[in-house]
């Protein structure tokens, strides 16, 4: 059982790590595992800032989630549409409100109104005219429309001061008992038995961490940061090399229309895998992995698995670097068509020598 599948909505589990990035990492991927998916938001805060910064911290980075999956908010693609003709946009955006509201009986529709106007114009949906409470629950209620997970790491200190631990937990009790949704919090192993978080870890998690540390090559967490999991049809929005990939493949007329975004593929062994980039048709797999999430020996071991039951039901499976994408995106588009050549039965041309 993984250590969230007992964890209901409105509760929080503290999870004590000695390599956070891993076990955030395997939160990230169970929720992409899901049955029907599930919305998984990580955030870090300071842990040594007063209580109502910290609370201000987990607004931000809300909004900034917000921001990178818009607009699909709700759980429905396509409910706010764009539309050159200025006045007729924002009838357009009350009226997507109003469907929104009908939707969900808890969303606020003068906060949506204010919301999607900033989103508009690519600014995070902070709304400061409404109280904390009601930013997080409409930003969590815009987020997903069921089955919200919200990770919150707390950047370590040394010697953290008692009174910041228990600020830490009151925030945490907080968020937990007015957000609609799944609280998690990824704290130093060094914290465990701390009186001060007794309120919220009565029924945490600690992870027996036994891999190698990664090299410091930027592999580390060590910056506050926002991760969305990745969104049903679409490049994930963490990714810039799946955000560049799908650019450059929209301006390809032949490869343009051929793939599909973070799908999930059903293999013959029963196994659901969500995919980078997919062509059902021709039965081709193209994964973009980073270092950084790809480098241990169980991800590596996890990666030969999955390629075999996919090449088992049929599928190609290309695996491309996220440097390598990014450091020469043509040679990335050659070998994709290359593999649609083979499997559309088209001569490959040899290539010309430099």
């Amino acid at each position: 059982m993984h250590i969230l599948d007992d964890l209901e909505t409105g509760t929080v589990r503290c999870v004590f790590s000695s390599m956070p990035l891993e076990t955030i990492t395997d939160l990230l991927t169970w929720g992409t595992t899901r049955p029907d998916g599930e919305r998984v938001v990580v955030c870090a805060v300071d842990a040594s800032r007063p209580v109502y910064e910290v609370i201000e911290e987990l607004v931000g980075a809300l909004a900034n989630a917000a921001l990178t999956v818009w607009p699909d908010w709700y759980g429905a693609a396509g409910l706010f549409v764009r539309c050159d003709e200025h006045s007729l946009q924002s009838v357009l955006d009350r009226r997507a409100s109003s469907r929104a509201a009908t939707r969900q009986r808890f969303v606020l529709r003068p906060w949506v109104a204010r919301a999607v106007s900033l989103c508009r114009v690519n600014s995070p949906p902070v709304v400061s005219d409404f109280s904390h409470t009601i930013q997080l629950q409409q930003l969590a209620l815009a987020l997903a429309d069921s089955d919200l997970t919200l990770v919150v790491r707390a950047l370590p200190t040394s010697e953290p001061e008692p009174s910041d631990l228990l600020g830490l937990a009151r925030t945490l009790e907080w968020v937990s008992r007015h957000l609609s949704a799944r609280v998690v919090a990824v704290l130093p192993v060094g914290w465990v038995g701390r009186a001060e978080l007794d309120g919220v870890s009565w029924e945490c998690r600690t992870v027996d961490e036994t891999r190698a540390a990664r090299s410091a090559t930027g592999a580390d967490l060590d910056e506050p940061l926002v991760l969305v999991s990745p969104i049903r049809g679409r490049p994930h929005p963490n990714s810039p090399g799946e955000q560049l990939m799908a650019a450059r493949l929209s301006r390809d007329p032949l490869l343009g229309t051929l793939f599909e975004y973070n799908v999930p593929v059903v293999t013959v062994r029963g196994s659901r895998y969500l995919v980078d980039l997919v062509w059902f048709d021709g039965k081709i797999v193209v994964e973009i992995d980073s270092y950084r999430c790809h480098s241990s020996r169980s991800e590596f071991a996890n990666d030969r698995h999955r390629d075999y039951e996919l090449q088992l039901s049929g599928f190609l499976v290309l695996r491309l670097t996220h440097a390598g994408v990014m450091t020469d995106i043509e040679l990335a588009i050659d070998k994709i068509r290359d593999l649609v050549n083979l499997r559309t039965g088209c001569s490959l041309a040899p290539r010309s020598s430099a």
